[in-house]
């Protein structure tokens, strides 16, 4: 549907909506509505919660915006991202041209989480061009009327999440941590028969044990014990599966100091022994 809203003193949009089926709205992300905005100096808006995220590119001037606890900036070439279940205030203190997205779905929340933890509300699009393609991209199908498929629309939005989520450093007080916990997680992957004890991880990457403890909890929701623990569980599950190896070398190839440790903690997770596990893939499938 195409749609202008014009407000005589300050504001000028040009957007379409999108009714997304119910399918749709339980396992992907979909669109409410995307617009071309143009605002004069003094635009001023309120609004009550509207149960959608937001993400606006300002390609002229500046935008300011509130919500919750946050009050930021957003400048030309940069990308603002909004919890709009909360109420919030826009305005403008000079002419203004955006581009912006209302969205939802059953990851949204998640994915605006990472992204404000890791870049903050507002992030530059030099590092994130490719979020601002994929805009224009479903705004083009929609003012096309162009049969636009749901997995299609879902794929555009997730690369613009996607694309946010990857831009740059990331930000706020703790930003130097988070990053370096970025670069641990492949390195805990690469090195499941290391040391990789709290200690031995703060060596490696030059930080204070416990403060990265705590910053590795913020990223990822567990502790850096359990996350390995469960990387090297993991790893044991596929090498039961593909190889023919010893349940003791498996036990050593994941990391673990003994068998009988290996198989307490395979146990405890998955509620069956290493062998247990091995036997019941071997055994041929009956319709």
């Amino acid at each position: 549907m195409h749609l202008t809203e014009a407000n005589m003193i300050s504001c000028r949009s040009e957007y379409f909506l999108y009714s997304a089926t119910p399918k749709m709205r339980n396992c992907m992300y979909y669109p409410h509505r995307i617009g071309l905005g143009a605002f004069t100096s003094g635009y001023r808006l309120s609004r009550a919660p509207m149960n959608n995220f937001l993400i606006a590119y300002i390609s002229e001037g500046s935008f300011h915006i509130r919500f919750a606890d946050v009050a930021a900036v957003a400048h030309e070439g940069q990308f603002l991202i909004v919890d709009c279940y909360e109420p919030h205030h826009f305005s403008t203190d000079e002419p203004c041209r955006d581009i912006w997205l209302h969205y939802d779905g059953p990851a949204a929340r998640n994915m605006y989480e990472y992204i404000v933890g890791r870049s903050g509300n507002v992030i530059d699009a030099g590092r994130s061009g490719h979020g601002l393609h994929e805009m224009h991209a479903i705004f083009d199908m929609l003012k096309a009327g162009r049969a636009a498929g749901e997995a299609e629309l879902s794929h555009h939005i997730d690369g613009v999440l996607a694309s946010l989520a990857s831009a740059g450093k990331s930000g706020g007080p703790h930003g130097d941590a988070l990053n370096v916990i970025d670069r641990a997680l492949p390195y805990i992957t690469a090195h499941l028969n290391d040391d990789l004890s709290l200690d031995s991880l703060a060596t490696v990457f030059c930080i204070d044990k416990y403060y990265f403890s705590k910053r590795f909890k913020e990223r990822t929701g567990t502790t850096p014990h359990q996350y390995i623990l469960n990387a090297r569980l993991e790893r044991g599950k596929f090498l039961l599966h593909t190889t023919a190896l010893p349940v003791g070398a498996i036990s050593a190839d994941c990391g673990f100091h003994s068998q009988g440790m290996f198989c307490a903690a395979f146990k405890r997770a998955n509620g069956k022994s290493p062998s247990q596990y091995r036997a019941e893939l071997s055994q041929p499938f009956q319709s």
